[in-house]
C-alpha cells in the first residue's frame, strides 16, 4: 500500500505542536550556541541531524520567531499606531490592530495595492484582507439600513408622516 501523504493543507495544528515539543531541545541549543559563539557546536549540532529533522527545526525556529512588525494580542487596541500604520508608516501592530488599520484604509477607497504598500503585506495577503473588508462592509450597510431607499426618490418631497404626504410643499 503507498505511503500516505498529508493533503494540501499540510500538517495540521496538532502535528506542528508535537514538532515543536519534539525538537525544542534542538533548537534551545541550536539558540545557545548562535548567541554564545560557539560554530563548532553549531556544526556537530546540525551535522548529527537528517534532512527531515533539519527541515522540522527550520519550522520550529520559523514558528518560535515573531515577525519583527508583529505583536502578540494583548486585549487592547492602540488607535495611535493603527492611524500611523494607516498612513503608511511602519508600526508593530497585533492582528487586531493590523485588521483595524486595513479597514481604515478600504473605507478611504483605497486599492488592494494601496493597502499592500501602506501595511507592508504581499500582493495576495493584501488582495485577501482588502476582500474579506470589503465584503464586511457591504454586509454591514445592507445590515445597518435594510429598508435603504432607492436613489430615484425625489430629494425635494415633502416630508411625510407614517407613510402620507404632509401634503404641503416644502
Amino acid at each position: 500500500m503507498p505511503e500516505q501523504q498529508p493533503g494540501p493543507a499540510g500538517p495540521g495544528p496538532q502535528d506542528l505542536e508535537e514538532l515543536i515539543a519534539r525538537m525544542a531541545p534542538p533548537a534551545d541549543a541550536l539558540t545557545w550556541f548562535v548567541h554564545t559563539y560557539q560554530p563548532a557546536a553549531v556544526h556537530r549540532l546540525l551535522a548529527g541531524l537528517n534532512v527531515l529533522e533539519l527541515r522540522a527545526l527550520a519550522v520550529v525556529l520559523a514558528k518560535l520567531r515573531r515577525p519583527r512588525w508583529s505583536l502578540p494580542e494583548d486585549g487592547i487596541v492602540d488607535e495611535l499606531a493603527v492611524e500611523i500604520a494607516a498612513r503608511g508608516e511602519q508600526v508593530a501592530l497585533t492582528k487586531t490592530e493590523r485588521r483595524r488599520a486595513a479597514e481604515r484604509i478600504v473605507a478611504a477607497g483605497h486599492s488592494a495595492a494601496e493597502l499592500g504598500t501602506r501595511l507592508h503585506l504581499s500582493g495576495s495577503t493584501a488582495l485577501a484582507l482588502y476582500e474579506e473588508i470589503q465584503a464586511a462592509q457591504q454586509a454591514g450597510a445592507k445590515e445597518a439600513d435594510p429598508a435603504a431607499a432607492p436613489q430615484d426618490r425625489d430629494p425635494i418631497a415633502a416630508p411625510t408622516c407614517h407613510g402620507r404626504s404632509s401634503g404641503r410643499a416644502a
